[in-house]
């Protein structure tokens, strides 16, 4: 995220994490690395003997909202921990018209958050907030202000079922291998349509309900639509595909404020003729099964010391009894110094592992704080 005015030039930038992105927004989970930089320069002269401190903040929260007024019900912020990325007193002054980039690297606490999400019902949300702070604070807000959310998805194991799932309406079979998946995975079903059959047309959906604050919103995230092509001697066999959009948001309910779920709905029509078409034009029936979204192919285990962060107590909470252990917070870190990180390459000769280099210091003592 940017903003660029006559005055000042401020940006936030992101690093993937080992390539995990969806729809080319880099995505993180428990225990990730944030990587990233900051980027700054001023345009006016009078900013300059104002800027007194150039702050990044990381916070998330989490918020249930009213579905017609949009008036928030209900709020809880996880974490809130920033660090001081530039300050006048310790550094030199930025210059005129000169751009000045200030790196970081950030990791996420082993703790299962909610995901990222913004419905009508309810937002969760991680942000990053760079202020440009001035001398003298009772002049007003800060000089320059830039958000950037980060796109956050929790750990969700998925497995493949041993046997088909076999279901039957109105005498048309069905049947699907599986009920978990992935965001862009597609959902398979097949389905064996009896000459005799009436039914002409099927339509599947998959609908995602969310529950929040005592209110629930259903959506349809992805359908299809298929015109029966029968014979009158034998019965017709079809497979359906239904693909699943890659910004789907995972199945949870591990939150006291929200949950999401999924359902796969299957409707098959009978157009009706002559004097049954009077009374009504159609006739269906319809099928509902559980789906579950994960974020974890089959097979891939999350690690067993992964815990939700309704097991801790939130700082910004009440204190419960009996008390609960409080919950890890992102930590600001040197680049090198989360686990397996490699050591620095060099391009003439092989690094030495059993020594990893401490990157030069910065130009100030950055300060880590919690808010």
């Amino acid at each position: 995220m940017s903003l660029e005015t006559n005055q000042i030039k401020l940006s936030i930038h992101l690093q993937p994490e080992f390539g995990w992105s969806i729809e080319d927004e880099p995505a993180f989970g428990p225990g990730s690395v944030l990587q990233g930089q900051v980027d700054i320069e001023i345009l006016d002269p009078s900013l300059l003997a104002k800027a007194d401190r150039l702050r990044l903040v990381f916070h998330g929260s989490e918020r249930s909202r009213n579905q017609l007024s949009k008036l928030g019900l209900r709020r809880r912020q996880f974490f809130g921990v920033q660090r001081t990325l530039w300050e006048k007193s310790k550094s030199p002054t930025f210059l005129l018209h000169t751009k000045y980039t200030h790196t970081f690297t950030l990791q996420l606490p082993l703790v299962q958050f909610p995901p990222s999400i913004n419905t009508d019902l309810y937002r969760c949300y991680f942000m990053l907030s760079v202020f440009l702070d001035q001398t003298d604070a009772t002049e007003g807000n800060a000089l320059g202000l830039v958000e950037r959310e980060v796109l956050y998805r929790p750990f969700l194991e998925t497995r493949l079922s041993k046997t088909p799932l076999v279901k039957s309406i109105a005498n048309v079979k069905l049947s699907t291998h599986a009920l978990d998946y992935v965001p862009s995975d597609t959902l398979m079903m097949d389905m064996v349509v009896p000459s005799s059959s009436l039914f002409t047309n099927v339509h599947m959906a998959l609908v995602q309900t969310v529950c929040a604050a005592d209110q629930t919103s259903h959506h349809e995230i992805a359908s299809l639509q298929h015109t029966l092509s029968k014979r009158l001697d034998i019965d017709t066999q079809m497979h359906l595909t239904l693909p699943i959009p890659a910004d789907t948001t995972p199945s949870f309910s591990y939150s006291d404020i929200a949950s999401v779920s999924y359902k796969l709905v299957l409707r098959l029509k009978e157009k009706k003729s002559g004097l049954s078409n009077l009374i009504s034009s159609s006739a269906c029936a319809t099928l509902d099964l559980p789906i579950h979204i994960g974020t974890l192919g089959y097979g891939i285990r999350a690690s067993d010391g992964l815990q939700v962060y309704s097991t801790f107590q939130v700082t910004f909470d009440p204190i419960v009894s009996p008390p609960l252990p409080p919950l890890p917070l992102p930590a600001f870190i040197r680049s090198v110094e989360y686990e397996e990180a490699l050591p620095l390459y060099d391009s003439d000769r092989l690094p030495a592992y059993y020594d990893i280099p401490s990157p030069p210091p910065s130009d100030c003592d950055p300060t880590t704080t919690t808010v």
